[in-house]
């Protein structure tokens, strides 16, 4: 029996595949915390979400940023963290 060789990745391919990273692009940090792109555009633009460093001037959000924002979340059925300039419904 013959062994069929490996295909070779192209370096970046492979990189990407194998290369622990600790700064992640938008498209990343939103997958990485499980939410929409635009959802979590918009909360870094309200500051709610991290907000991200700029590196050799490349965007980039820190995975540990985002673990300690995931981790501040509520958990269902948790009393909701209050929102700055929002105004209580009346009842």
């Amino acid at each position: 029996m013959s062994r069929q060789p490996t295909p070779r990745l192209p370096w970046r391919e492979l990189r990407k595949r194998t290369q622990p990273r600790r700064g992640l692009a938008l498209r990343e940090a939103a997958l990485y915390v499980g939410i929409n792109v635009r959802k979590f555009a918009r909360a870094v633009t309200r500051h709610e979400a991290p907000q991200p460093k700029v590196i050799l001037g490349q965007t980039v959000w820190d995975i540990a940023d985002l673990d300690d924002y995931i981790e501040q979340q509520p958990k269902r059925g948790d009393q909701p963290k209050k929102r700055p300039g929002l105004i209580a419904p009346r009842i």
